[in-house]
């Protein structure tokens, strides 16, 4: 969120009105910088909420204000109302990239993190509402489907090389 294009985007978007949803896992780190050593706003949606559009600030933890949040942001942009910010507050669960450590973390702040994963304590919330089964089927569908793409991915024949400038705006 400190990077240039981050920001660049975000004004684009605000001023060409574009129907997008960005969203931020704010996870208390910047790559390896604690939040608060390298930003003074306490949160980042006031900060994008400058650009003129709509930027909230919700429980990443929580799938019900997720829901909402994303579901208002999604109508918001697929109205006219153009683009929307949801900033997630969510404690980091690794290293900054793939297979980073996470020696910068404090070790108690980090296992406490990962004792609040959020997946695992909603499915939890449904199986305790009775509907363990239905989840279990969600599962089941949706890891057929990500299958299913991979392989219609891997099987699919590798673009032209004409097609690289395909939908890339120029001048």
């Amino acid at each position: 969120m400190n990077i240039g294009a981050v920001h660049e985007s975000l004004n684009l978007a605000a001023v060409w009105d574009l129907p997008v949803v960005f969203c931020c896992q704010r996870n208390g780190w910047g790559e390896h910088t604690r939040y608060e050593e390298t930003t003074r706003t306490a949160r980042l949606a006031e900060r994008v909420a400058a650009y003129g559009m709509a930027a909230v600030t919700v429980d990443g933890l929580s799938v019900g204000a997720l829901w909402d949040a994303f579901g208002d942001a999604v109508g918001r942009a697929r109205g006219g109302g153009g683009p929307a910010f949801v900033e997630a507050i969510a404690p980091r669960l690794d290293g900054h990239a793939f297979g980073a450590g996470t020696d910068e973390m404090d070790p108690e702040e980090l296992a406490a993190a990962r004792a609040a994963e959020p997946v695992a304590a909603f499915r939890a919330e449904l199986e305790a509402a009775g509907v363990g089964v239905a989840a279990d089927e969600i599962e089941a569908s949706a890891a057929a489907a990500v299958d299913d793409a991979l392989a219609a991915a891997l099987a699919a024949p590798a673009p032209s090389a004409d097609a690289l400038l395909t939908d890339v705006r120029h001048g």
